[in-house]
């Protein structure tokens, strides 16, 4: 299921890697974000319990986690995005000790910084992201 919602096209275009995601490189990243104890992978489901997009984190050394988000594409646009993101930050820092979230949005992605800042993300600035320039979102959770 993952590997398809990667694959989407608008997905890959939203991506700083834009290439499709081979069936073994998914495999490979995906059983080692499962080992990783600094990560954590959330499927989110509609009122129904039908999978409609996925939250992960990955959590550095400084307790800083980066936020990467998709919904399928039959759900964009009612809101899910920002309702995960929102549901998942609240998880996050009940697991773990998360002192500040990232989150990395192409400029042309208006989306997903809608859902950012629709889940209380702020703007941080423009930095580069693989070569591509970035909006970078921040959202503290030391009051959370």
């Amino acid at each position: 299921m993952l590997w398809h919602w990667v694959n989407d096209p608008e997905v890959r275009r939203a991506s700083f890697s834009g290439e499709p995601v081979t069936w073994h490189e998914h495999l490979e990243w995906f059983s080692g974000k499962l080992r990783n104890e600094k990560c954590l992978i959330f499927v989110v489901e509609d009122a129904d319990s039908i999978p409609v997009g996925q939250v992960r984190f990955d959590i550095d050394e400084r307790q800083e986690a980066e936020a990467h988000v998709s919904i399928v594409r039959e759900r964009r646009g009612y809101g899910y995005g920002s309702a995960a993101i929102t549901a998942a930050v609240e998880e996050l820092v009940r697991r773990k000790p998360v002192r500040r979230i990232n989150a990395y949005i192409k400029l042309s992605n208006m989306a997903s910084i809608r859902a950012f800042e629709k889940a209380g993300f702020m703007r941080a600035g423009t930095v580069v992201v693989r070569s591509q320039p970035a909006l970078h979102y921040v959202r503290d959770c030391d009051e959370e």
